[in-house]
Parts: structure tokens; sequence; C-alpha cells
């Protein structure tokens, strides 16, 4: 009882802390007429982007796949998953992607993919935004906290990045160090929490997670260019905006020879296995994909980026491809795995 009454305390600490750091958009908020406090259910349903839970079951499952010892806790390891993938993707993000829209509202209502979200097309308020995103945010927690303090210390660090990344006064989403408080970072935190639960953290693999996370970046900020004449107009500066569409093909070039480099010497220093140095080609594929394409009208859609860096196919791609290794293991004809 006592640790569940510390962790209880913790929760409404942070709590306090997170909504004490939101004043200035909580006071922007009565600048409205209250309106009632409904919502329908497609609308609840987009404003949690599930499309997002997949990302992070399948990060967290590769993680978990990562600790190559996983099977031999049989079902009891397989329910802890389920367990965190929930809590992680459609309550702790389901939660900070309904802040993200309250507190980017104004800003998607200019962008055309985005002006048609729940609360930027005025079908949702933002205090019932803030109602919904509040609830989910605390459930995942206790969830967490449920399974693991590791897991739930995890939890509270990718709950700050977001925080750093899309909330007043640091909104570091608009800034030139946007790109390493954003979609990649998230997994790598997922990707460690489905190590955590079977192997303690400090044997993680962290520089095959490092590179993982540049691959990752290649398609992020090839994304973030959809968002970049309206995001000058508004004033603001992230990384893409002082980059030129050359200047982003060197730095994408510049993230696969470091991701690269990163995940061999994973490989070298025998963090990860020799199968995983496959991750080193794909990021050459992804690299080549969008230098191809800079030169067509794909790239003025922006989408070399919504493919690989929204959508999230290369860890898809691998953990499909990791879960056929582990299969193969079982046999022992190809223990050579």
């Amino acid at each position: 009882m006592k640790f569940l009454s510390d962790i209880k305390a913790q929760l409404f600490f942070t709590v306090m802390i997170f909504y004490l750091t939101q004043i200035e958009s909580l006071e922007s908020l009565h600048a409205f007429e209250l309106p009632k406090l409904s919502i329908d259910l497609r609308d609840y349903i987009e404003l949690v982007r599930p499309y997002g839970w997949i990302s992070n079951f399948v990060s967290i499952g590769f993680g978990l796949l990562l600790t190559n010892v996983w099977i031999l806790q049989g079902p009891s390891i397989i329910l802890k998953y389920i367990i965190v993938g929930i809590a992680v993707g459609p309550l702790l993000w389901g939660g900070l992607y309904t802040f993200n829209s309250v507190l980017d509202a104004e800003y998607d209502r200019m962008v055309p993919i985005k002006m048609l979200r729940p609360i930027a097309s005025g079908r949702v308020s933002k205090q019932m935004g803030l109602i919904i995103g509040t609830i989910h945010v605390l459930l995942g927690l206790v969830l967490l906290a449920l399974v693991s303090p590791v897991i739930l210390f995890l939890g509270f660090i990718m709950m700050g990045f977001q925080i750093l990344y899309c909330f007043p006064p640091f909104r570091l989403k608009y800034t030139v160090v946007n790109l390493f408080f954003s979609g990649p970072m998230n997994h790598f935190f997922r990707i460690l929490i489905g190590w955590t639960l079977v192997l303690p953290i400090l044997e993680a693999p962290f520089l095959f997670l490092c590179g993982i996370v540049s691959i990752l970046a290649i398609g992020y900020l090839s994304y973030k260019i959809q968002d970049k004449q309206i995001s000058s107009k508004l004033g603001y500066r992230g990384l893409e905006n002082y980059l030129s569409q050359r200047g982003v093909i060197i730095f994408d070039c510049f993230l696969a020879i470091i991701a690269s480099l990163l995940i061999f010497i994973a490989f070298v220093t025998h963090q990860i296995t020799w199968h995983l140095l496959f991750f080193i080609p794909l990021s050459f594929v992804v690299f080549l994909y969008i230098w191809i394409s800079s030169s067509s009208s794909i790239w003025r859609a922006a989408k070399p980026g919504i493919f690989i860096g929204k959508l999230h196919n290369l860890l898809i791609l691998f953990f499909i491809f990791e879960w056929l290794i582990i299969i193969i293991r079982l046999f022992p004809l190809f223990n050579i795995f």
C-alpha cells in the first residue's frame, strides 16, 4: 500500500507541474465561449489517433524481441507487452496527441491536411480536448506503474520530451532542435520500454537504438517539409526552414552515415547480432528513395517523409523480420542465427 500511495503522490505532483507549465495556454481558453462538453464517437477516435497506436505496439514489441530471451517467460511476458502497449499507445500517447491538437488548433487550421481535425475544425472544444487528454494520460501512467517502476520512469521521460516538443513556453517543434525532440526519439523510448520488460535497462543496445533514431530522422525531416511555408509565415523556424532542398538531401546522407556507423559499432561491441546489420543498407535505401524523389513532384507533396517518417514502415518491416528470425531460431537446424 505504501508503494501505491507513493505512486499516486508522484502522479498528482506530475499533473500539477504539467498544468502549471500550461498556464498561458489554459488562460487563453477563457477567450472562448464555453461550449457543451460532448463529443461524437468518430471525432473521439480521430482525436486519439488510432493509427499512431500501431507504431507504439510495433516499437515496444521490437524492443522486446531484441532481448532474444523473452520467449523463455512464456504467456506472462506477452500479457505485460499487451498491457504496456495499451498504456503507451491508446492511453498515454492518445492523451498527448490530444493535448497537441489543443495547442496547435490555430496552426492546424492553416494546413490543408490538418484543418479537418476535430479540434481545428471546431467539432470538438478545447476544453473537451483537455479533459480527454488528462484522463488518457493519467490512466496510461497508472497502468505503467502497475507493470514496473522502471517502465513508469521511461513513461515520464517520454512525456517530458513531448512537453518540451509541443507545449509552451518551450515549443521545440518550431526550433532548430526539433529533430531531436520528435517522433524518432519517441521510438527510442518505446523500444527501450520493450527491452526493460525482460532485461535491465543498462544492458540495452543504446548505440543501436541511436542508429534507429537516425534512420527514422531521415524520413521525419522530409515529412516536415510540408509545413515549411506555413511555419515561416507564423515565424516558426524548425530545422527544415534553415535547409534548402539540397541541404535536406545532404543532411539526410549525413544521418544515413551516422546510423550505419552506430549500428556497426553496436555489432562490433556485441550489443546486437549480425542480422541486425541489415539496417545499414536499409538506411541508404531510404536516403536514395528521398534523393531520387527530390527531383520529382513527389518531393513537393512531401511524400518521402509521409511514406517513411509518418507511417514508420521501417520498424514495421524489421519487426516482422525479427519475428521471422526468432521463429527460425526455434528450429535446431537453423541455430546459426
